[in-house]
């Protein structure tokens, strides 16, 4: 079984992949994927500076965070980032939906990249704005204006179709039991065995 899950940033979409991962799930993030296509494809960093400027590169390396700071601020801008990077992110994709037959893969751009037909479920997971901007500042440690430009440019996802949504706000036992719930919904048993 293949499942994809997507939500705005600080949303819980790793937590919700782990549950799969334990019961043997092979894991793709798109993040990650993303990080190392910046590694593998030089000439990425290189459209970066074109775009928007050599400042964003400092010897060689990307400002991940004064990127993201400066992108978040306008759709247009997040669409030109999303215009350099889609291509590599989904062939690398590509190449990693082919390890395993069950695989869950989390990414807040997982639809926009349109390979949202590779899977035979959609999960949207989602959580109140003021716990997913505590979640931003605490995880990557932005201000609480950066966390909010960051949701604002993801606004879209809430009105994505989806198989399934999940609600984060509550403990993790409760997201816990909302799990298993599912599992035994799509009967997904622990593959490890």
């Amino acid at each position: 079984m293949k499942i994809g899950i997507f939500g705005k940033s600080g949303s819980g979409k790793t937590t919700v992949a782990n549950f799969f991962a334990e019961k043997g799930f092979y894991r793709i993030d798109l993040d990650d994927i993303g990080r190392n296509v910046l590694k593998k494809y030089p000439s990425v960093l290189e459209d970066i500076s074109k775009t928007f400027g050599s400042s964003f590169i400092v010897d060689g390396e990307l400002q991940r965070r004064k990127l993201a700071d400066h992108v978040f601020k306008s759709k247009e801008s997040v669409d030109k980032l999303n215009g350099i990077f889609f291509k590599y992110i989904k062939a690398e994709f590509l190449i990693e939906i082919k390890k395993s037959k069950d695989i869950v893969a989390e990414g807040a751009v997982l639809v926009e990249l349109g390979i949202d037909k590779h899977f035979d479920r959609i999960i949207y997971v989602f959580t109140k704005e003021q716990t997913a901007v505590d979640r931003l500042m605490k995880r990557d440690g932005i201000s609480e204006r950066s966390a909010l430009d960051r949701l604002s440019a993801q606004e879209k996802y809430d009105s994505v179709p989806s198989d399934i949504r999940i609600e984060t706000n509550d403990s993790e036992l409760s997201l816990k039991r909302k799990m298993n719930k599912l599992f035994k919904e799509l009967k997904i048993y622990d593959r490890r065995k």
